[in-house]
């Protein structure tokens, strides 16, 4: 049976076969399939050693060899063209993240942050799957800006402590940093726009909409009319904050208060266990007493 045939050890001296090829070792998927297809279909496997009597190879049937060689770079370069697939998907969210949170970051900056973070096997903050995207991002444009826009480097060169290094270069750092974020259409930096309109402005915007009614042409309040109306705003504003700040100081009372009443519960269901245990032991040596 095919599955009986044994390998024959031979030289490398020995002259190959008629119709046998010699497959190197160093490929586990080319050796596995070439010895597993030869068997199968009851040829002989010939094993090469070299003069140290160390395996270098086999020697199998030369159209299993050759099937075997196609489907191997057949399977390599569909893995290939997965890999390719999966590091441009990885590349283009990267890029994108970055572009998100640094919109005014230069072409050539992105470009280096992109290429040096997303190396393979550099263990850089790109390639960790233990971090949000976003998070990456952030950190990678962090060190870009550290090693290329400041002193850091020189400053490590010089046997600067990292850490007082970093430190005195932590405010250009946030400079360059904050002018890549870019600044909105009112002139405010991005990164320090509130995420929504307050509640108070809201409430005032509706109230205005509800109560105006369209004319002919269209009427400029006066300045003393807008002096009024900032006033108010600011008085509201500051009712709700006095509000807010109010119920907080209330709710800190009353978890606080409820607390304190846990806590007297429990002392007083340990004192009651420490009187009952108390008793049962006195009743246990008074028994023993009278016993004895």
């Amino acid at each position: 049976m095919a599955s009986e045939n044994k390998d024959v050890v031979v030289s490398i001296d020995t002259p190959i076969a008629h119709g046998y090829k010699f497959l190197p070792k160093g490929d586990p998927y080319k050796t596995l399939n070439c010895r597993k297809k030869a068997r199968a279909e009851g040829h002989i496997v010939y094993v090469v050693h070299n003069p140290k009597h160390q395996e270098i190879g086999i020697r199998v049937p030369a159209a299993i060899h050759d099937r075997v060689q196609e489907k191997s770079e057949q399977t390599q370069q569909s893995g290939a063209k997965a890999v390719q697939r999966k590091d441009k998907k990885m590349e283009a969210e990267f890029r994108g993240s970055v572009l998100s949170q640094f919109p005014q970051i230069p072409a050539s900056d992105l470009e280096r942050v992109v290429k040096h973070t997303l190396t393979k096997n550099s263990g850089r903050v790109g390639r960790s799957s233990k971090l949000p995207l976003n998070k990456k991002a952030e950190l990678a444009v962090g060190a870009h800006i550290r090693h290329r826009h400041t002193d850091y480097e020189n400053l490590l060169a010089n046997k600067v402590p990292r850490n007082d290094a970093r430190e005195q270069i932590s405010e250009k750092a946030e400079k360059v940093a904050k002018e890549w974020k870019g600044k909105s259409k009112e002139g405010k930096w991005m990164d320090d726009r509130p995420e929504e309109i307050p509640d108070v402005e809201k409430k005032t915007s509706r109230r205005a909409n509800s109560n105006h009614k369209p004319h002919n042409r269209p009427q400029e309040s006066s300045p003393q009319e807008s002096s009024l109306q900032e006033s108010s705003l600011q008085e509201s504003s500051l009712q709700e904050s006095s509000h807010q700040e109010s119920s907080l100081q209330e709710s800190s009372l009353q978890e606080s208060s409820l607390k304190e009443r846990k806590r007297m519960k429990r002392r007083a269901s340990v004192k009651a266990a420490i009187l009952i245990r108390n008793n049962i032991l006195a009743e246990n040596n008074g028994k023993t007493s009278s016993a004895r």
